[in-house]
């Protein structure tokens, strides 16, 4: 009996990890790829029309790091916190 319960907890515990990897991967390919890309764009059409090439493409250079490390950390925080609608869902998949 102990031995089915750790057996149905263990399951539960390797869907969620498994659940949260591939959604924080899917997370990081779309949305902080298509955030940076976008912010980027428009920083482009915007600030550096009208700046010195050389200060525009050091300061688009930073601006890209500073969204994909923002785009990086909301993802990770978003993907390693599932929801309780997840984790209820998986759990009575796992039944």
């Amino acid at each position: 009996m102990i031995s089915l319960i750790i057996n149905k907890l263990i399951i539960v515990i390797n869907k969620i990890l498994t659940h949260s990897l591939t959604h924080l991967f899917i997370h990081i390919l779309t949305y902080s790829l298509t955030h940076s890309l976008t912010h980027l764009l428009i920083h482009i059409l915007t600030y550096s029309l009208t700046h010195p090439l050389t200060h525009s493409l050091t300061h688009l250079t930073q601006l890209l790091m500073y969204s994909l490390s923002y785009s990086l950390i909301h993802s990770l925080t978003h993907s390693l916190i599932p929801s309780s609608k997840s984790c209820s869902s998986l759990v009575l998949s796992s039944r």
